[in-house]
């Protein structure tokens, strides 16, 4: 946000969530009534694994963040939306809701290993979702851009996001 020339509003999922009430979220891996909450799993190696689960005031909260982000654009915001698209269907219903609109729709990647340790130094996640995204969120998705947050140094993926949106 600092290093651009227009001011761009910061807007994510974890935003919204935050939005709700408390009580409709279990962060615990307990069946949460309306929100979100995780559900436990293993993987193909029997690795633990979360996967993000969304009640029906979940669904409805997500599907409103999809609406609140055109209404900011026809204000002439310029937005960054700090979200996680899980696969290519629910990326597909973001490319659908800002069809109108001009958006440089950005991959975000690291190794597996990189990104359990920061789950773990993060210390606000649950152990194991990182696994379960890895496998899940970037499959069959194509991006305008994509950037590894382990090869490169922040300054170098700002310079890349940079120069794609001087060609928006």
């Amino acid at each position: 946000q600092d290093v651009l020339d227009e001011p761009f509003l910061h807007l994510g999922i974890d935003t919204i969530i935050g939005f709700m009430p408390k009580k409709l979220n279990n962060w615990e891996g307990k069946e949460a009534a309306g929100g979100f909450f995780w559900k436990k799993g293993r993987d193909s190696t029997g690795k633990a694994t979360y996967q993000l689960q969304k009640g029906p005031f979940a669904k409805k909260i997500v599907a409103t963040f999809k609406s609140i982000v055109p209404l900011l654009l026809t204000e002439n915001y310029h937005i960054i939306i700090d979200n996680v698209a899980f696969g290519a269907i629910e990326l597909a219903n973001w490319k659908l809701a800002l069809k109108n609109y001009s958006v440089l729709y950005i991959g975000v990647t690291a190794p597996l290993e990189i990104l359990e340790l920061r789950e773990k130094q993060r210390g606000n996640r649950r152990i194991g979702s990182a696994r379960e995204q890895y496998f899940t969120v970037h499959k069959n998705s194509k991006y305008d851009l994509e950037i590894d947050t382990y090869s490169y140094s922040t300054e170098e993926n700002v310079g890349k996001i940079q120069r794609a949106l001087s060609k928006k």
